[in-house]
């Protein structure tokens, strides 16, 4: 499910093959896949979050959709690191709350503004980092397309108008990740390492940092791990501490990873390496869902039901536990989890479902089950949300309807008279719930998916 959220697309939708890029002379960008892909230009919405905050943002960053499959249901922003003209005299808030850098960089410890895009240094060989960076980035762009990947290219070229707080808030926005490439100042041949999160309390507890230091730490952590397992060098430990205007504002895991420094090799067969490296790095980031902690309530039933093809994730990387279940998701998972029965019913009574929707046969099987009615004769809203009080009584359905006695009711939401009133009751009994509180089970309430994958998981 990507382009996700609310964003300004500019029209002029383009199929192209990327193969025709070796009709190009582009050889030096490394192995170039022979595919169909789409592509679609994107510019700051000034409505997005934190968009308020950059001073240069005239330009248009590119999407890329790979037609591979299996697509891995993950869009990665790759951002050229610097490689805008002006941006050097430019400055933003390093901070969206105006507070002051915690750690010196290349703009010093204390201060409340940066440059809003560094010229970069230099290799020891003259060429500039904004030239070696772009030409790893295009490499990275075919290796990821190939294995399944859609890309956000922030620059393609040696010019694009977007600052680092645009940059940012572009690929919070139409990304489900965000690296950024670049090289050290140093001259030691010192090995790629990835900037993280200072520890200093007062910077770890701003937002959006608060919500994202950790996973910009896992996903830094998994492409050191995927780099160095393509014998890529790394630093030290893997990792340097830094206050960054990208991670500042970040809203996705997001790492500033550095590839070397000055004195590093950019062979194209190094750049080669350092892709598949970075690729490797993502195959593992995509594997966990990051907003399932371990521990949690659900976290046991969300690894059941993906491992039972129940459902998966909105992402690789997100499975959406507080969204709220639509009916048709619902009678969707039962369907799945009775082993996706063929439905014997000959005709389809709704409306509102057709053959070709992905719930036809589970709603077809819900109704000749008795699990559900629909919401009258001719409609079943399979978009409407389906509440708690719903979802046990098409549990309870599923398993027969079983009648319940000598199970008091500890609910002053539930009453003799309501329709749910045994589903209820045969959920407590079971152990399926015990309500929202000691005297509550809020019937009306939406069930989230976290819950309902809970109660099935908790009904076997």
């Amino acid at each position: 499910m990507k382009m996700k959220k609310n964003r300004n697309i500019l029209k002029g939708k383009m199929t192209l093959m990327l193969a025709l890029l070796v009709a190009l002379g582009m050889t030096g960008l490394g192995t170039v896949p022979a595919f169909a892909y789409d592509t679609w230009a994107v510019t700051l919405d000034p409505g997005w979050q934190y968009a308020g905050f950059s001073k240069i943002h005239s330009g248009t960053a590119v999407v890329y959709y790979t037609n591979v499959t299996p697509k891995k249901g993950l869009t990665v922003c790759i951002n050229a690191g610097h490689g805008t003209q002006g941006g050097a005299s430019v400055k933003t808030l390093c901070h969206p709350d105006g507070s002051p850098k915690v750690t010196g960089g290349s703009t010093a410890a204390g201060a409340t503004y940066a440059t809003a895009v560094a010229y970069g240094t230099t290799m020891l060989d003259g060429t500039t980092e904004a030239a070696v960076v772009l030409k790893e980035a295009l490499t990275l762009k075919n290796v990821l397309l190939a294995r399944g990947y859609d890309v956000l290219m922030i620059r393609e070229t040696g010019d694009v108008q977007l600052d680092n707080v645009a940059r940012t808030v572009i690929a919070n926005n139409v990304a489900d990740c965000h690296i950024s490439l670049h090289y050290d100042s140093t001259t030691s041949n010192k090995g790629a390492f990835y900037c993280s999160v200072p520890n200093v309390a007062s910077y770890r507890a701003m937002q959006p940092v608060a919500s994202q230091w950790q996973n910009h730490h896992y996903l830094g952590n998994c492409l050191i791990t995927g780099l160095q397992n393509a014998g890529v060098k790394i630093n030290g430990g893997g990792s340097v501490p830094l206050d960054l205007t990208q991670t500042s504002y970040s809203t996705i895991p997001s790492v500033d990873l550095e590839l070397g420094d000055r004195a590093s090799d950019y062979s194209q067969a190094s750049l080669d390496r350092v892709a598949q490296g970075i690729a490797n790095g993502l195959d593992n980031f995509s594997k966990a869902f990051l907003d399932v902690p371990s521990g949690s309530y659900f976290s046991e039933s969300v690894q059941w039901a993906v491992a039972q093809k129940i459902t998966s994730g909105y992402s690789a990387i997100r499975f959406g536990p507080d969204i709220s279940c639509s009916r048709a998701q619902m009678v969707t998972f039962l369907w799945r989890a009775a082993g996706s029965p063929a439905a014997t019913a000959a005709v389809n009574p709704f409306t509102d479902v057709n053959s070709g929707d992905y719930f036809y046969q589970a709603v077809l099987w819900a109704v000749q089950k008795g699990i559900t009615a629909g919401t009258s004769e001719t409609t079943f809203s399979p978009n409407d949300i389906v509440d708690r009080g719903q979802v046990v009584t098409f549990l309870w359905r599923s398993v027969g309807s079983q009648a319940v006695e000598g199970t008091p009711n500890p609910f002053g939401d539930v009453t003799a008279g309501d329709y749910f009133n045994q589903a209820v009751l045969w959920a407590v009994n079971k152990g399926i719930t015990q309500g929202t509180s000691e005297t509550t089970f809020s019937p009306a309430d939406p069930c989230t998916r976290a819950q309902a994958v809970t109660f099935l998981y908790r009904s076997r």
